[in-house]
């Protein structure tokens, strides 16, 4: 069996993808564009998501595209209405509770209507593991931002340890279930 050693790192081919359904969606038709900002957003998601450290953050070029990238996904993810979130990040369904009040927060909202400026609060309440990753992720280019900037709270500090708590009691359940993650 023959190995390929000068393999891309996964982050890099997501990001290239990212980038090229940028591109498409400028061009695209507008009856094939919910379609494409769809993809655009989960491949963006992905690409954010994937094989980094936080130490990353300390080189300055590497700073500044986390900081573009996140911004980019959040400006895509804003124009997704909830009905369209839903379909590209389905609803974790872990157990009844789970689902059942995500869907709850969701009956409170217009699902044909874009989420905007709420894209954040929205991403908080809903349960899906790439996006409770990317909020963790996106939380530590924030606090990164704010060491940079001289607007260091400890609270938010805090708050991100308990965000990485979370999720390593998700992964350590989904491992004692047998649950296999595809990252």
């Amino acid at each position: 069996m023959l190995k390929c050693t000068n393999q891309v790192p996964k982050g890099e081919l997501y990001l290239r993808a990212f980038e090229r359904k940028l591109n498409e969606l400028v061009t695209t038709h507008s009856h094939e564009r919910v379609t494409e900002l769809m993809s655009a957003v989960f491949i963006g998601v992905k690409a954010f998501n994937s094989e980094w450290e936080e130490n990353d953050l300390r080189d300055n070029e590497s700073f500044k595209a986390r900081l573009i990238l996140l911004d980019k996904i959040n400006g895509l993810m804003s124009n997704l209405t909830p009905r369209q979130f839903i379909a590209t990040f389905p609803i974790a369904k872990r157990n009844a509770g789970d689902y059942y009040s995500t869907m709850e927060m969701m009956r409170t909202m217009d699902m044909d209507c874009p989420i905007g400026d709420e894209i954040e609060e929205f991403m908080f309440g809903y349960l899906n593991e790439d996006i409770s990753l990317f909020q963790i992720r996106s939380f530590v280019v924030i606090n990164a931002v704010e060491r940079v900037n001289d607007n260091y709270d400890s609270r938010k500090c805090s708050l991100l340890e308990w965000g990485f708590s979370i999720l390593r009691k998700n992964l350590a359940l989904e491992y004692s279930q047998g649950i296999e993650r595809k990252m």
